[in-house]
């Protein structure tokens, strides 16, 4: 048995713990706004908010006299986690396959933080605005840039970068708003629904500028799911897919391009899908040789036109430069999986993927669920599909997209793993 003196220290040290655990969480949920706010414009603070985030979360986690039981999901997200070294470790291509590595500890640190968490709902509800308002400031930022300083060929989000991987990034903050809409659109008077519906038409004519087709073709289909899921609520569904629709029909009409310029041009000239084609074409390429491990993370790059012709003349085919086009990335989340992480990293990848669809569907919403959490059900779900569809066409689940689905899908499951405990 321990004595007065013994036992008077321990409570000592509890009570000082408790006290500034008390301050560390307030500051732990600034850093993890912090970081939201920094995703899409800053790259410096978003690794140094990450950082911090970690270290306090870890420290809260550890402390924490309500810990959450180790499950399978868990030892899966580690996995993931740890999948990027081991490729690095055996990549066939030796470039950038650590730094590459990072990406993967980055994300889903986050994802498990927050699983193992219970964040509020009215902290969610502050995180989900958060991510809204960091999206429009970059929205802002990349407009002023391509109209002001005339050094961009299309929009793009400054820390996102690339066209095409910044219309993910939007898309996914539609998500998020229109997650928003359909709880809270009952219950808003006309003055929240107006402003509620600004945030929309916003991120959705920033989204509609970016030309890319398979981010608002995605974010269509979302809506046309969400219409289904939602039923009665029919006019605030047509009123949604209707802004988005009118944007990209009045893009194209205004200024004569747009996705169906873009479509109908490479109908007309029988190029439709003709430079994705050649690019897949090249990875699988590229796989073949290094079919366990890959190339590594961030190596895709460096597959050169030289090497896929060195490659498929050892396999004996008749080989046509015209038919291979190197690029930075797979324009697939599924193909460019496969070629830097070969079959580990991509059964790795989807085997948790799997695992988030599955819960997805066994906790989905009834009508016995509050609006909070069929908000966050609805934010997840968009996480999920719109990376899954998108990524038939570009590379997704990477950097900041990754980072902002994770945040969500974390915060989803933090709260669904609350419930069932």
């Amino acid at each position: 048995m321990q004595n007065p003196v013994s036992r008077a220290i321990y409570k000592t040290m509890i009570n000082f713990i408790n006290i500034h655990k008390l301050g560390l969480e307030k500051f732990n949920f600034i850093f993890l706004l912090l970081l939201i706010l920094s995703i899409p414009t800053q790259e410096t603070p978003k690794l140094i908010f990450w950082s911090l985030y970690v270290i306090s979360s870890l420290f809260l986690l550890i402390t924490s006299s309500q810990k959450r039981k180790w499950d399978l999901l868990d030892t899966l997200i580690v996995i993931w986690m740890l999948s990027g070294l081991i490729v690095a470790f055996f990549s066939g291509i030796q470039h950038k396959e650590w730094s590459g590595s990072t990406d993967l500890i980055i994300f889903t640190s986050i994802l498990l933080i927050l699983k193992k968490s219970d964040t509020s709902y009215d902290n969610i509800n502050i995180i989900f605005y958060i991510i809204l308002l960091s999206t429009l400031v970059a929205s802002l930022l990349a407009i002023w840039q391509l109209v002001y300083l005339n050094n961009k060929e299309f929009i793009e989000l400054h820390s996102v970068g690339h066209v095409n991987h910044s219309a993910i990034y939007l898309s996914l903050s539609l998500a998020v708003i229109i997650a928003i809409l359909y709880t809270k659109w009952k219950t808003s008077r006309i003055a929240s629904r107006i402003f509620l519906l600004s945030i929309y038409a916003s991120i959705a004519i920033t989204l509609v500028l970016t030309d890319s087709r398979a981010a608002i073709l995605a974010s269509v289909l979302l809506l046309v799911f969400f219409l289904y899921l939602f039923r009665k609520q029919l006019s605030l569904s047509l009123i949604l897919i209707s802004i988005l629709l009118f944007f990209t029909g009045g893009n194209y009409f205004i200024t004569g391009g747009g996705i169906i310029e873009k479509q109908i041009d490479q109908v007309e000239r029988d190029i439709f899908f003709q430079a994705r084609i050649k690019i897949w074409r090249s990875a699988i390429l590229a796989w073949q040789q290094h079919p366990v491990f890959g190339v590594g993370i961030k190596n895709y790059d460096q597959v050169s036109l030289d090497n896929l012709l060195a490659w498929c003349d050892k396999g004996s085919d008749v080989c046509n430069p015209d038919d291979y086009l190197p690029y930075a990335h797979g324009h697939s989340l599924y193909i460019n999986t496969l070629t830097e992480r070969g079959l580990f990293g991509f059964f790795v990848v989807f085997i948790n993927i799997s695992m988030l669809i599955f819960l997805i569907y066994k906790y989905r919403p009834d009508s016995t669920d509050n609006g909070n959490y069929i908000m966050l059900w609805s934010a997840a779900f968009g996480m999920l599909f719109l990376n899954l569809i998108i990524g038939l066409f570009n590379t997704t689940l990477h950097h900041e997209n990754a980072l902002l689905s994770m945040i969500v899908i974390g915060l989803w499951l933090g709260k669904t793993y609350g419930r069932a405990e």
